[in-house]
């Protein structure tokens, strides 16, 4: 059995993909990918996650890789869609670990699922909606793709099928170049190791299997309301950021944290968006085990 190939039908109907990767059976950790990404970045926690005795659970958003869409679905409504496949599982307790713009959808089980969350972490998450609105912070080519989003949407999509184009023919090892131009140091030399980069370019690569229209959906479904109060999270959560992180930069995302009751900022000034959950992954696991859960 393929075990980066895996699906389940959920209860309306859809079809949710995910991967399994690190022990069979271990302590189960539900692994939410960032964008533009899927289930197959998990594949980069692996090791760690083997040695630490964690099965990893990696759900593919709806449209990505081989999840059926859900067009005008919030990031609470399929987290309550995924609640059964959760169940189907028996995966509870389990740990959760959002990464970038995996960071909400981890938030969103913390909300929905306290009673079942042994400890929830968010690893250079992206803050909600009205903080990206507010903020001049974001990276530069975040916000030029969400102002062409809202001027000339055509364009977005025209882009986004060339990019899918490039993603889909490009070998793996060449694919992330033009992205790592725009990086800082750190994360430039997260990305020389090879077998880092032709996972998370393989991860990249998997988002675009659904289509341009599927990796445009799930940005937007960051950029939508949420469909839940992050304030109102009755569990400890752990948060890691890098101090070079450029594509969501400390300042933008060290005001929301501090908003948040119980909040656990792990904060590595040396790091990037990229070098932080690529290098630092046994602090992230090491951390988010050993949290003591909060009994509500």
């Amino acid at each position: 059995m393929d075990h980066t190939r895996l699906t389940s039908p959920l209860a309306d109907g859809s079809v949710l993909s995910y991967a399994e990767f690190g022990d069979p059976g271990g302590r189960p950790l539900l692994f939410f990918h960032g964008w533009p990404g899927s289930r197959l970045q998990a594949r980069t926690i692996e090791g760690p996650a083997r040695r630490r005795g964690l099965r990893v659970l990696a759900p593919d958003r709806p449209g990505i890789g081989l999840s059926t869409p859900a067009p005008g679905a919030s990031i609470a409504a399929w987290i309550r869609a995924l609640s059964a496949w959760i169940d189907q599982l028996n995966l509870a307790p389990f740990y959760v670990l959002g990464v970038s713009g995996g960071g909400p959808d981890a938030l969103a089980c913390a909300a929905h699922m306290p009673r079942r969350i042994a400890a929830a972490g968010v690893c250079c998450g992206v803050p909600p909606p009205r903080v990206l609105e507010q903020s001049p912070d974001l990276f530069w080519l975040y916000r030029l793709l969400r102002r062409i989003d809202r001027k000339a949407p055509r364009l977005l999509v025209s882009l986004m099928v060339m990019a899918r184009f490039y993603m889909l023919r490009v070998p793996l090892r060449w694919s992330l170049r033009p992205l790592s131009l725009l990086l800082p140091r750190a994360d430039r030399r997260a990305l020389q190791h090879r077998g880092r980069l032709t996972q998370v370019a393989a991860s990249t690569r998997e988002a675009f299997a659904g289509g341009a229209q599927a990796v445009i959906a799930d940005a937007r479904r960051l950029q939508q309301p949420w469909g839940f109060d992050p304030g109102e999270i009755a569990i400890p959560v752990h948060f890691w950021h890098g101090g070079r992180d450029r594509n969501i930069p400390p300042s933008l995302i060290r005001p929301f944290i501090h908003g948040l009751a119980g909040a656990q900022m792990h904060y590595y000034p040396a790091d990037g968006h990229y070098s932080l959950p690529l290098g630092r992954t046994p602090d992230i696991l090491d951390q988010l085990t050993s949290a003591i859960p909060k009994i509500i």
